[in-house]
């Protein structure tokens, strides 16, 4: 919907901002996740002006770059907070929690590490260190469709 304050001249750039501010960062339930609008100059169709409002909406077509995540996708996510009750994350437009009983069993938290995180007495003997990066890496095998720290 466009306010009548922006039809004149500059109706097309006023019709473009409005789609980047109202598409770009949204999430669609058909499509997924908008990242960006990109290509050519999108293809707006007759406005129509509202009864009893003023504003005007108009039919656009644009191409976009999107992401819509599936069950049992393996994604990225960069790790932004490790406790002792879950594992918080994001990939990409959404925030993830991990928590703690869907971890396996023998990953244990070790808040004294710096930073805090999640790993098996095996890495814990051999040093394994982090970097000062958190990630999240998928579990195989048995654990199919979970997370650890590391």
């Amino acid at each position: 919907m466009l306010h009548p304050r922006y039809f004149g001249r500059d109706l097309r750039d006023s019709l473009r901002a409005k789609l980047l501010t109202d598409v770009e960062g949204s999430c669609n339930i058909k499509v997924g996740y908008i990242i960006a609008v990109v290509g050519d100059e999108p293809q707006f169709g007759r406005g129509r002006v509202l009864d009893g409002r003023g504003v005007a909406v108009f039919d656009v077509k644009y191409t976009a770059v999107v992401w819509r995540p599936f069950k049992d996708e393996v994604v990225d996510a960069i790790v932004t907070d490790v406790t002792d009750m879950a594992i918080f994350a994001d990939i990409g437009p959404v925030s993830a929690v991990v928590h703690r009983d869907l971890l396996p069993v023998e990953y244990e938290y070790l808040k004294n590490a710096n930073p805090p995180c999640y790993q098996t007495a095996d890495q814990v003997r051999q040093g394994c260190a982090t970097e000062g990066r958190r990630s999240c890496a998928w579990l195989s095998g048995a654990n199919r469709g979970r997370y650890a720290a590391r």
